[in-house]
């Protein structure tokens, strides 16, 4: 992790600018605690908490935390820190609505949605290969659907 008052000042730098060019840029301030010192679960709550008020206090929008999936704890940090949270959601986190009476802000899926469509694209090329078939085409979206839903709305 980067030390506190490095991560402090770059949230500040990045701030000031918001302000200067009066832009609405949203800085979802990124914790990582979770990620990089799991082996101390009191230890890596307080430092979570610590640096997402730390980070709030200098400006970020939301407080970003990835490795974060125990409910218990999800619901502590929406708690205790000071600012919106975010979460990176994998499988073994709680669900959208569970998150969201956990006081969860904001879900990021990540490179979910690229690792499912890899997956299909996987599945697809190995039925072709096994089989010399297409059946799992038939669950796909077809090319109306699809135009529908990129269509842009006037």
């Amino acid at each position: 992790m980067v030390e506190l008052s490095q991560q402090l000042r770059k949230i500040k730098t990045v701030m000031d600018a918001k302000r200067e060019l009066a832009s609405e840029f949203f800085l979802n301030a990124r914790v990582d605690a979770f990620h990089v010192m799991p082996d101390d679960p009191k230890k890596v709550l307080d430092e979570a908490i610590r640096r997402g008020n730390a980070y709030a206090e200098a400006g970020g929008d939301c407080i970003f935390y990835l490795n974060l999936h125990a409910a218990e704890t999800i619901g502590t940090v929406a708690k205790e820190v000071k600012a919106p949270v975010s979460i990176l959601a994998g499988p073994q986190s709680p669900n959208a609505k569970e998150l969201q009476d956990l006081g969860v802000a904001r879900v990021s899926y990540g490179s979910g949605f690229m690792k499912a469509a890899i997956t299909g694209a996987k599945r697809l090329a190995q039925e072709i290969l096994q089989k010399g078939t297409c059946d799992l085409l038939k669950d796909g979206m077809q090319t109306p659907e699809i135009t529908a839903l990129v269509a842009r709305k006037k």
